[in-house]
C-alpha cells in the first residue's frame, strides 16, 4: 500500500518509529520536520515511484496524507 511505503520513507528520513507516523500527521507540528527534511522525503518518494512532483505540488505537502493522495493520483494517471 502507498501509505506503508511512504511511512517507511518518512521513518527512515526522520529517524522516528513507523507507528508514530499517522496519515494526518503534520510534518512540522507532529513530526518535527523542517523544509529540508520534507524535500529529502519527497526526493526519496520520487526515486521510489519513478516520477517527479512539481514545485506547486510539493508546496501543498503539509501532512502525510497529502503526499499519499498525490502519489495515488499520479499512479492512476500513469505518471
Amino acid at each position: 500500500m502507498t501509505i506503508d511505503i511512504i511511512k517507511k520513507i518518512i521513518s527512515s528520513n526522520l529517524n522516528i518509529p513507523i507507528d508514530k507516523i499517522k496519515p494526518k500527521s503534520h510534518f512540522v507540528r507532529h513530526l518535527n520536520a523542517d523544509s529540508l527534511d520534507v524535500y529529502q522525503i519527497v526526493m526519496n518518494i520520487e526515486t521510489e515511484y519513478g516520477f517527479e512532483f512539481s514545485t506547486k505540488e510539493i508546496s501543498n505537502f503539509k501532512r502525510v496524507n497529502d503526499i499519499v493522495k498525490m502519489v495515488d493520483e499520479k499512479m492512476l494517471m500513469g505518471n
